[in-house]
């Protein structure tokens, strides 16, 4: 009931608090631990682990937290916080990235959490539901914690796990109690929309939390387009003042990269034009790709500044 003060103390074995209950102020700032284990702990009051070491893996699979503070601590293996509860935990990301999926893998983080689910007591006679519930209990943690960095006003934090949640969910495949189960309810058809999503979302605008990369595919589009009317000879059409059309193959570079750039960012022609059928494919295609690219970069753009 009272204060629990374990500051700057060394634990050089396994340190085990599992299913203890901290009604007071618990502080662990500075300490050291080489392997512990905070399972179904219940935190009823503010818990400190401020620059503390954790060396190997850190569990905290179930436990409770009123409020939890991470300020500048250090994990060095994995970190489980799989079935967490939390009203707030002040971390970064960057304390965490990397560092939440293996434990995931780990049949005594999951089955800790399906002991107090009744649909799982339902449906554990069924082999697959194993697979099932450990995708949802790794999609729990991500968005779980997404929301505490919302919350804590920590955007960044928010918006880098946001990316990885969606990065890593097309390869949480195959996380069954053997490599041979796969997860129920996400089959073929799912993965490779999940896949499509990564390569056409992902890649391109981060889930809409990096729009610099947006603006990053832009240009790549508009090099990769200058580069072929440039080494494409007669692919584009020069237009004079009088309305005269002349045939011309254009060598310079800042021409063609002027087309290209015409292309992806703006409407209609100026003195430029396709000519052919591959300046004509390339037109359509950089046209069309060059505006979703921009769209993509200024939706993302106004998200990030609007909040």
């Amino acid at each position: 009931k009272q204060k629990a003060i374990f500051n700057k103390s060394n634990f050089h074995g396994e340190a085990s608090f599992c299913e203890s209950t901290f009604e007071g102020e618990a502080y662990f700032s500075g300490a050291y631990f080489k392997k512990c284990s905070f399972g179904m702990v219940e935190f009823q009051n503010i818990a400190y682990f401020n620059e503390a070491t954790f060396h190997g893996i850190a569990s905290f699979t179930g436990a409770i937290f009123k409020e939890a503070v991470f300020y500048k601590t250090t994990f060095t293996g994995d970190v489980d916080l799989s079935g967490a509860d939390y009203l707030k935990l002040h971390i970064s990301w960057q304390q965490l990235e990397g560092r939440l999926d293996s434990p995931l893998y780990s049949e005594y983080g999951l089955l800790t959490l399906l002991k107090k689910d009744k649909k799982w007591q339902m449906e554990k006679k069924n082999r697959k539901s194993l697979g099932y519930w450990r995708f949802i209990e790794w999609q729990e943690v991500y968005l779980r914690l997404i929301k505490n960095f919302n919350d804590i006003g920590d955007t960044d934090s928010a918006d880098d796990a946001y990316y990885d949640y969606h990065r890593v969910k097309p390869k949480f495949d195959k996380v069954g109690m053997d490599s041979e189960e796969d997860i129920v309810g996400r089959g073929f058809l799912e993965k490779t929309i999940e896949w499509r999503e990564y390569i056409f979302l992902g890649l391109t605008c981060g889930y809409g939390v990096k729009p610099s990369r947006a603006l990053g595919a832009e240009g790549i589009l508009i090099i990769v387009a200058t580069f072929v009317f440039f080494l494409r000879k007669g692919s584009l059409e020069y237009q004079q003042e009088g309305g005269r059309c002349l045939r011309q193959c254009f060598k310079r570079f800042g021409n063609c990269f002027y087309l290209s750039a015409m292309l992806a960012i703006t409407v209609g022609f100026g003195s430029l034009h396709p000519k052919g059928l591959l300046g004509k494919v390339v037109a359509i295609v950089v046209g069309f790709f060059g505006w979703m690219f921009m769209s993509l970069f200024l939706i993302s753009l106004s998200r990030v500044w609007l909040r």
